[in-house]
């Protein structure tokens, strides 16, 4: 039986490093070991009190847990993402990027996304857009191997709340948030930003044209570190990844379970049908330069694939293109296919 892996989030930091590392060094020991650390919200606080990093990063303190952060939520703090090396901040500290979905060693999938809801298509450094939100929902839904298997992702992190869980929530929500959770139906959903902690009921988003499956996610919201309401900010998991869990413990359900508060969300405006199309075939390059090195894991990080979009109307080995030459297609895996010269 495969063991679980241990995973630790956390919300809003705002500059409390010293505070925030010591009490996962705390944790770690007593419950851990475990294999990562993420943040969800604003990691950066004021210049002065960013100053705890400096220590970090000289190697006169140390991070225990290998820690992975979003970016900026706001202008001012683009600046502190700025000219990083593959991601790294210092040792055991990583800027995780833009978007993207992050597979753990284990096998379970951590999708992200950083940032705030662009009000236009022109989104700035500290938001996300359309195409953003869109890029990760491809990205989880291409290890599909059949039209109906989908499984869903482990984690979904991101720093802003989706829209529709809690109406006095909503103004600084995002319904695009609510869209990617709706469509790639995540174990665990955490955030950020508000300051508060918040643990919804679990919910089940029914199948559609992904899933044959009715998935149950769990939404949790993490209060700030060190709030002097002492409201909960360290989250812990256990868990098999999705891939590897028996499908009778995804589809059992619970008794406290609530409606998917995103199934009567007005979603026109905000992605129209044929953008979410099962048509849309991706591939990807697992070369890239753009990969970044995991440290505290072999020293090597898991490489990231980059989205390549074909033009499907001529693609011969599309799957979805009416061209498709399918008696040429010897396999379909998880990063490529194999197929012969026409």
């Amino acid at each position: 039986m495969d063991a679980s892996t241990k995973i630790l989030v956390v919300g809003d930091v705002r500059g409390r490093f010293k505070q925030l590392f010591s009490r996962v060094e705390q944790v770690n020991k007593k419950a851990g070991p475990f294999e990562i650390l993420c943040c969800v919200g604003d990691f950066f606080g004021a210049d002065k009190q960013n100053e705890e990093l400096i220590a970090y990063k000289n190697g006169f303190k140390h991070i225990t847990v290998p820690t992975y952060i979003l970016g900026a939520n706001k202008e001012e703090d683009n600046n502190y993402f700025e000219d990083l090396t593959d991601g790294e901040i210092c040792t055991n500290l990583t800027y995780l990027g833009k978007r993207g979905v992050y597979t753990l060693s284990s096998g379970v999938k951590i999708a992200y996304i950083s940032g705030v809801e662009a009000a236009t298509s022109a989104a700035s450094e500290h938001e996300f857009s359309k195409a953003d939100v869109q890029a990760v929902r491809n990205s989880c839904l291409v290890s599909k191997s059949c039209a109906t298997d989908y499984r869903g992702v482990d984690v979904l992190l991101t720093s802003q709340w989706p829209y529709g869980l809690q109406e006095k929530q909503n103004a600084n929500a995002s319904k695009l948030i609510s869209f990617l959770s709706r469509e790639i139906k995540p174990r665990y959903h955490f955030c950020g930003i508000n300051g508060t902690f918040y643990e919804c009921a679990p919910f089940r988003v029914p199948k559609d044209e992904t899933t044959q499956f009715e998935l149950c996610t769990r939404f949790i919201s993490l209060a700030d570190v060190g709030n002097a309401e002492k409201a909960k900010y360290i989250y812990a998991l256990s868990l098999k990844p999705v891939d590897k869990s028996r499908l009778l413990d995804l589809v059992q359900k619970t008794t406290d379970e609530i409606p998917c508060p995103y199934i009567d969300l007005d979603m026109s405006g905000v992605v129209k049908k044929n953008e979410t199309s099962e048509s849309q075939q991706y591939f990807f390059d697992m070369d890239s330069s753009g990969n970044r090195k995991r440290r505290g894991e072999a020293g090597q990080r898991d490489k990231r694939p980059r989205i390549m979009q074909i033009d499907q109307d001529n693609c011969w080995f599309c799957l979805s293109s009416i061209k498709v030459e399918k008696h040429l297609i010897i396999t379909v895996a998880y990063s490529l296919f194999g197929a012969t010269q026409p």
